[in-house]
């Protein structure tokens, strides 16, 4: 017996790829690389919908999900998926890296400042995935050797408006950067895990380093807060054991959470353990802010 595709999917899918197409080509056409205007793509189809009518017009339509906890780009922390044969919940997110490119694409910024950049590869990802040159990236880095290797990396793409600098998260210090009057957008990646006390003040400095700041932390500091009354998970039990043998950060909750309560910063977002973990006693959790402290917004 023959089989016939349907043909309300045939011209799905030749729109589809259509519309898709146009996006691409808008893309290369603003200098991007094939895989920097196929991840914008993705990225933008990550937040919105196709649309198809039966008149052969179609249309983006931005997802909307229930208020709730939901991320800074407004999308769930976590969905459905499977595996193994079990439905399970899975992260919306693999990496923060996935999470920072988008929000970057939905809001504009003057500098993109990575605090202990390592050798600069997040920044460089972040690049790799189309994120707009227009701003200047910026990686801070205490040890001497990761310095060395961001400016090298740096130094090969000469069309991206870039720095290296010395930064040590018990003294912060963005004086040399000339970012005070900018829009300034700074996160971290398992940066400060291995700083056993940060300064009682950091927020302080780090909410100071532009004229508006927006910070997104991704650390393993999940063991460090929890609902009062509720008995510790079994992976805070893993990850508090871990930090405490090792000496790595105690305090980044406490210090955050002073911040927050002394009007320092603008707590926006809190997330437990929201993204695929290396192993389980160095899970990834999240904390956003700004230095907006008259706008309260937060999401837990």
């Amino acid at each position: 017996m023959e089989s016939k595709q349907p043909q309300r999917w045939l011209d799905f899918y030749e729109r589809g790829w259509k519309v898709r197409g146009d996006l691409v080509k808008g893309e290369l056409a603003k200098g991007a690389t094939p895989f920097a205007a196929l991840q914008k793509v993705f990225r933008f189809e990550n937040l919105n919908d196709f649309g198809c009518r039966s008149d052969g017009s179609s249309e983006w339509i931005k997802k909307e999900y229930p208020a709730g906890s939901l991320t800074p780009v407004n999308t769930p922390w976590v969905r459905q998926g499977a595996l193994f044969g079990k439905i399970i919940t899975i992260p919306n997110y693999a990496t923060p890296l996935q999470l920072v490119a988008e929000y970057l694409d939905e809001n504009e910024f003057d500098v993109v400042l990575e605090l202990g950049a390592g050798m600069g590869h997040n920044l460089i990802e972040l690049l790799a995935r189309g994120t707009s040159k227009k701003m200047e990236f910026i990686a801070g880095e205490y040890t001497k050797s990761g310095q060395e290797m961001a400016a090298a990396l740096f130094a090969s793409m000469p069309d991206v408006k870039s720095k290296v600098f010395f930064f040590d998260w018990k003294n912060p210090d963005f004086s040399s950067l000339n970012i005070e009057d900018k829009r300034v957008f700074l996160f971290s990646c398992h940066s400060c895990e291995q700083v056993t006390y940060l300064p009682s003040d950091l927020f302080d400095r780090l909410s100071r380093a532009g004229k508006y700041v927006r910070g997104f932390h991704f650390e393993p500091f999940g063991f460090q807060y929890g609902n009062p009354g509720e008995a510790e998970t079994e992976s805070s039990k893993i990850q508090r054991e871990f930090f405490e043998t090792n000496s790595w950060n105690q305090n980044f909750m406490d210090v955050f959470w002073k911040a927050k309560e002394s009007r320092v910063i603008n707590l926006t977002h809190l997330a437990k353990e929201c993204f695929v973990p290396e192993d389980p006693c160095n899970a990834t959790s999240f904390a956003a802010w700004d230095n907006q402290i008259d706008v309260e917004k937060t999401q837990h």
